[in-house]
């Protein structure tokens, strides 16, 4: 749970008025944003610059909208430029923003030291709706830029909700994002945020939620009428959603692509990335493994179960095998790839003895072993499985996302015994 600020923390009330966070010396402008831009993307910006000793900006814990609030508060730190979101209590007034102008943070000496135990403190505060309906705006597609934002919102079992936050780090030159975030189980073990180069979306925009842009502090609170023409706000992506579906992130790519991606290197990128799905979900299911072992076997709480469940991290890792698939149908229909050894890798994936896709041929022993040694998944010692292994587990239902599990359900090894945990969602 997010703690309440009060009036007296937000004013300093309490201790005498001293130090800001940092001082403002200039305002946000288009300037600005291009720099923030580049500065994204620059070496600056890394998974290791919360836990690495070397970095000033070390001690920083933070889930995935923190991490999106921390790297906008950092940039503007730099710079002298204001940071401001809406105080999550809902006061008005002048109690309506909390920003860099708190007396607070005096103990602290001025520079990264102040500005991490500030966005430590906030990191209580807001969340990934905050975040999506307040502090950011919606944008063009075409104005999609390093340093812009993604969030969604799911729905998951008994009512509950799974949201998500990402910072995009690059728009790579094929209309694709490497994108930068945190989890809350990366908060809770101190752990380097994550980085998936070339990473898909999958989740589609709706409501308050896609893709999105920092409000500069001055514009909170206003209607987006009072915008900048710059700030290219616009509701675009929601009417493109309704109008093309599963086909709107194809639309995203094409419009922000400045090269053609060749029907090789497409099929390699897609193929790729259902190996880092999979393997990405080792890491995953351990830290939640391991947080079990920890403590004896108890049932976890609400925020633990939070933290360590996967259902949104293995509803990704099923559409990356689907958008593999319809990928090889296209190109197959297309007569290409006949010769490219991701075409077999590919084939080898979704081959079964029971299949009666005609695209689809037996492979050679060889083959089988290439997919192997093209992406092992090793969940345990001693057991190493290919990516179709772990297809046929998951199209039949035997992965588990709960973190009371076994290794051994969780990859769906066995069908069982299940924890009799509660499944919070």
């Amino acid at each position: 749970m997010k703690k309440l600020i009060t009036l007296s923390l937000l004013l300093g009330l309490s201790a005498p008025v001293t130090a800001k966070v940092w001082q403002t010396t200039t305002q946000w402008n288009q300037e600005y944003e291009n720099l923030y831009s580049k500065w994204i993307e620059s070496p600056e910006v890394h998974k290791d610059m919360f836990v690495s000793k070397s970095s000033p900006y070390f001690g920083g814990r933070y889930d995935c909208a923190d991490a999106a609030y921390a790297l906008r508060a950092i940039f503007a730190s730099k710079h002298g430029l204001p940071f401001a979101l809406k105080n999550p209590t809902g006061s008005r007034g002048r109690y309506a923003m909390f920003s860099n102008e708190v007396n607070k943070f005096d103990k602290y000496p001025a520079g990264p030291k102040r500005v991490t135990a500030f966005l430590n403190y906030i990191s209580d505060m807001v969340g990934t709706e905050n975040l999506s309906r307040h502090d950011t705006y919606p944008i063009k597609i075409d104005s999609v830029t390093s340093g812009k934002l993604y969030t969604y919102k799911i729905r998951a079992r008994f009512g509950s909700t799974i949201r998500h936050a990402y910072t995009i780090k690059e728009v790579n030159q094929t209309g694709t994002f490497d994108l930068i975030y945190s989890t809350q189980a990366i908060r809770k073990k101190n752990l380097p945020l994550n980085y998936r180069k070339e990473k898909p979306l999958v989740n589609l925009p709706h409501d308050v939620w896609g893709f999105r842009a920092f409000k500069w502090p001055r514009l909170l609170g206003t209607s987006p009428s009072e915008f900048p023409a710059e700030l290219n706000y616009s509701t675009e992506q929601y009417a493109m959603v309704k109008q093309m579906g599963r086909g709107f992130f194809k639309h995203v790519k094409n419009t922000l692509k400045t090269v053609d991606e060749d029907d090789s290197a497409l099929l390699t990128r897609v193929f790729n990335n259902v190996c880092t799905e999979a393997q990405s979900r080792i890491e995953y299911v351990n830290q939640g493994y391991q947080h079990h072992v920890s403590t004896g076997g108890k049932c976890m709480n609400y925020a633990d179960y939070d933290a360590y469940s996967t259902p949104a991290r293995d509803k990704a890792l099923k559409d990356a095998y689907e958008t593999l698939w319809s990928t090889y149908l296209d190109l197959h229909r297309a007569g290409e790839l006949y010769d490219a050894k991701v075409y077999e890798h590919v084939n080898a994936l979704f081959w079964h003895e029971s299949t009666t896709q005609e695209r689809l041929y037996e492979p050679t022993r060889e083959q089988k072993e290439a997919l192997l040694f093209a992406c092992p998944i090793q969940y345990k010692e001693g057991t190493t499985i290919d990516l179709a292994t772990l297809f046929t587990r998951l199209r039949r239902g035997k992965l588990s996302s709960h973190p009371n599990d076994s290794l051994e359900v969780r990859w769906g090894e066995v069908t069982g015994p299940k924890t009799r945990c509660k499944q919070w969602y």
